[in-house]
């Protein structure tokens, strides 16, 4: 009980900081930024800007409130450490096929009929090439030590793996895809695999590389292939899943898909 307790404790608090921060970084943008003479019109042409700006003030808040709270520096408690070429080059592998099978997803025409999924693409992938870098290289960094090193770290420790991956996912979905039911469905689903990839590597590189290659990707595939992908998208899906899985598997493997289960029971004894 002190586990869980301690858990709810930390992941609200962090929860509340994650949303404090965001309303603060909303107002700045729309009501000074937005509104200032010389940079106006370029705030209003780069909304994907204001996910950058609350990032990068999050990061060193955060740095300081885990410290305050753990007396920890925050890349021990969030496992920023170094990656080796295999774990990186399978998190590569999964971030490639996640960005084929995002692509192809919403290129059928059962999704396109679904306007909040356009929306979001258009939002962040349609942006300025300066904004959607910092996008990738902050934004992302933010979320996997956000969402990965600490929220998913501390439900891990009061309670089964399983649950633990399945909660993350769904508290990442519906924080960043503000609850929207389908958008909230697929974050979820997506998350998952980022979180199997993080769980092994046990680095926030691996999910970041993940991530940033799938952003990558569909960012250049959205941008520069044009028609290439009309007509095969279902042999899209079928291919990027394999891309996925294949790579999901090579790092696992038997052995440690096994173990995964003894943590999950020993957890829940």
């Amino acid at each position: 009980m002190k586990r869980v307790c301690k858990m709810l404790g930390l992941n609200m608090l962090y929860i509340a900081a994650y949303f404090a921060i965001f309303k603060t970084a909303v107002y700045l943008w729309y009501n000074i930024l937005k509104n200032n003479s010389a940079i106006g019109g370029w705030v209003g042409e780069n909304q994907l800007g204001l996910v950058v700006l609350n990032d990068i003030c999050a990061i060193p808040i955060f740095a300081v409130l885990v410290y305050l709270v753990k007396k920890q520096s925050i890349l021990e408690v969030a496992q920023v450490k170094c990656i080796n070429v295999r774990n990186a080059a399978l998190s590569v592998m999964t971030g490639i096929g996640m960005g084929m099978f995002l692509i192809n997803f919403l290129g059928l025409p059962q999704i396109q009929q679904i306007s909040k999924f356009d929306e979001l693409i258009e939002y962040i992938y349609d942006s300025n090439l300066l904004v959607f870098a910092g996008f990738v290289i902050i934004g992302t960094f933010f979320k996997e030590v956000l969402f990965r090193g600490l929220i998913f770290n501390e439900l891990s420790k009061a309670m089964p793996l399983f649950l633990a991956i399945i909660l993350d996912a769904v508290i990442y979905g519906a924080l960043f895809f503000n609850f929207n039911p389908p958008l909230t469905i697929f974050g979820i689903l997506g998350n998952v695999v980022v979180i199997l990839v993080y769980y092994k590597a046990e680095t926030i590189w691996a999910p970041y590389i993940a991530q940033a290659t799938n952003n990558i990707c569909i960012y250049f595939m959205r941008n520069f292939s044009g028609d290439f992908f009309e007509g095969l998208r279902i042999p899209g899906l079928i291919l990027s899943a394999a891309v996925i899985g294949t790579a999901l598997f090579l790092m696992y493997g038997k052995k440690q898909i096994s173990d995964v289960r003894k943590d999950s029971e020993s957890l829940a004894e």
